[in-house]
């Protein structure tokens, strides 16, 4: 079955269009139109059900990380200005996308890349802040408490992170205090560095990535 077809998107062929997710209940599919080479591209929603696109408009923009909620409200996602930066926020179906909350990232500048992930029951949203290759700053926010602020886990350190949820816990791939990185499990109920757990220690050799098995 075609669900999207960009051919007539533009007489001369010049227009993709590209999968960026599926809501959690299989009703929505989110995808991007870019035409032409351009890195800006428009956000879509197409309703699985009648074969339609939702009337959001999303504006050409640098869009990136984009989430789906837990509780298939939304989604979130990150939108990057050239000249403010990037920003995380959330949107709801159906609704405006000028009027979507902002949730993270007030205060990084354009040279930070800001990007979202959630954990599998939707209880926690962690936010990367990066800083090219140098360094990555990391919050977690509760999303069951109301009117919560973004936690600080790892911030101004002269370390990268690169982390996602296992069973309930954030573990985060890093070089700090580990030149040749490590994997560490952090409980967000309890972020600070004294409380982290070494999943696996540093090696003789560089540790490039990892990934849960079953």
């Amino acid at each position: 079955e075609v669900v999207v077809d960009p051919r007539p998107l533009s007489a001369d062929q010049t227009t993709r269009v590209e999968l960026v997710t599926v809501d959690r209940q299989g009703r929505f599919l989110v995808y991007a139109v870019r035409d032409g080479g351009q890195d800006e591209h428009l956000l879509r929603i197409r309703d699985l059900a009648t074969s339609a696109d939702l009337p959001d408009a999303f504006p050409a923009a640098l869009y990136s990380s984009l989430v789906p909620t837990a509780s298939g409200d939304g989604f979130y996602y990150s939108v990057r200005s050239r000249q403010t930066g990037a920003r995380i926020r959330k949107h709801l179906w159906t609704t405006d996308p000028a009027t979507d909350a902002l949730v993270f990232g007030e205060g990084y500048g354009p040279t930070a890349f800001v990007s979202v992930l959630q954990s599998d029951d939707g209880a926690w949203l962690v936010f990367t802040a990066q800083h090219g290759w140098a360094s990555t700053d990391v919050f977690a926010l509760d999303t069951r408490t109301a009117k919560a602020t973004p936690v600080e886990v790892a911030r101004g350190l002269d370390a990268r992170f690169y982390p996602r949820f296992v069973n309930g816990e954030l573990w985060m791939r890093t070089d700090f205090e580990a030149p040749r990185n490590r994997v560490v499990a952090v409980s967000l109920t309890r972020p600070a560095r004294s409380a982290w757990r070494t999943v696996l220690a540093e090696q003789p050799e560089v540790l490039e990535d990892a990934t849960v098995i079953d």
